[in-house]
């Protein structure tokens, strides 16, 4: 019994030295394999994280080409302005114009340059006559503009429900005031009294000053900052100015289409939108 149990203590010095070997070998893999193991896995993280930054870069660059080159109708109209519906409406094609400013009229002159004549009038009178449109609360808010303020279609009379308010473009208001001061400057032709400087308060006095107020701010807040040249002209002593100048212009013609289509019943109005 005790020889047996030395036996098994002391065992085969050979076999000893093999454990000893298998062990140390065992050992020495571990560390040879722990920093390899571990480069591994860093590389693994950075091409990982490699991949995830490829792609939330080419998410970023979609986005922000998208945001370049999505068509938003009148998108560099509605940077420059306030809030309109129209801009939602019609295409108001924004293109380059050479603004006519000759000093003598063309061959075919606009109404602004024609003498006072029938066909020139009526031009004149279709842009300044009164042609309401309907407007709704949120298109109100957008604006800028107390609902509770403004005047509203009431249902009874025109069937819009109950959220349709009273409203006309500003572009033909300005017309109407160009065209006011247009009478005065030839009021002899149009039957007209010329005003009298002294009298401030008269109705056609304030008229007038509020028109040419109206065109001041308009001319003010647009500020065009294009540049009049000037060019050497035969048997002109100094440099005469070019003022054809190039400008950015709106179809204008599809703004009086928009108003003439969503413009309610004018005589209607004045019937019923009366004060009782």
């Amino acid at each position: 019994m005790v020889h047996q149990l030395k036996s098994v203590d002391q065992g085969d010095p050979s076999d000893q030295e093999s454990r000893g070997l298998l062990t140390d070998i065992h050992v020495k893999s571990h560390i040879h394999q722990g920093p390899r193991w571990r480069t591994k896995s860093v590389m693994m993280v950075m091409t990982i994280f490699n991949i995830v930054l490829f792609n939330f870069s080419i998410v970023l660059f979609v986005l922000a080409w998208y945001g370049q080159h999505s068509v938003v109708m009148n998108a560099e109209l509605r940077r420059a302005s306030t809030y309109s519906p129209v801009y939602d409406s019609i295409d108001l094609s924004l293109h380059k114009v050479q603004i006519n400013g000759t000093f003598y009229p063309p061959e075919q002159p606009s109404i602004a340059r024609q003498m006072p004549n029938r066909a020139a009038d009526s031009v004149w009178e279709d842009y300044e006559r009164v042609r309401p449109v309907r407007l709704t609360r949120s298109q109100l808010i957008r604006m800028g503009k107390d609902p509770s303020n403004v005047s509203r279609y009431e249902d009874k009379h025109w069937g819009f429900g109950d959220d349709a308010y009273v409203g006309d473009l500003d572009v033909f208001h300005q017309l109407h005031c160009l065209n006011t001061l247009r009478h005065y400057a030839y009021a002899d032709y149009y039957n007209m009294t010329a005003l009298d400087a002294s009298d401030e308060n008269s109705l056609m006095v304030l008229h007038v000053n509020h028109c040419v107020d109206i065109l001041l701010q308009e001319i003010q807040c647009s500020g065009n900052v294009g540049f009049i040249t000037s060019n050497w002209v035969e048997n002109q002593r100094y440099p005469q100015p070019d003022m054809s100048i190039y400008r950015k212009c709106i179809a204008f013609d599809n703004v009086v289409a928009w108003r003439n289509a969503h413009s309610v019943d004018t005589d209607m109005y004045k019937k019923v939108m009366a004060e009782p």
